[in-house]
């Protein structure tokens, strides 16, 4: 998939990837056992184990708590307004996915500001 192969890229390019995500468990599992998530990423927050949701300001709180995160180096990728809207409140720079061919392009360009 180009985008997984965006993600490896990313990765060895030294940048820190997480998860944020509002998933269930059974789901989740399946799907980051099958395209290998954990070695893709560096940590995650999943609603499912911490049991706050998207657009909740606390689990934006959360993920920048768990690893140190600064919200201003922070990239946050979502394809829901609302979650956007929330993470940008917080000073979280954003990317609101509208289209997975356009992801690689909005990314770069962020990265070079």
């Amino acid at each position: 998939m180009k985008n997984i192969d965006f993600v490896k890229n990313l990765k060895e390019e030294n940048y820190k990837l997480y998860i944020l995500s509002n998933f269930h468990k059974e789901s989740f599992e399946i799907i980051s056992e099958k395209l290998e998530f954990k070695k893709l990423f560096h940590g995650k927050i999943v609603s499912c184990y911490c049991h706050l949701l998207k657009p909740e300001k606390e689990i934006y709180d959360l993920i920048l708590r768990e690893y140190n995160l600064t919200p201003e180096e922070t990239l946050f990728i979502d394809d829901t307004k609302v979650n956007i809207k929330k993470a940008e409140e917080l000073g979280i720079q954003v990317i609101h996915l509208t289209s997975l061919e356009e992801l690689e392009k909005k990314v770069r360009e962020k990265l070079q500001k």
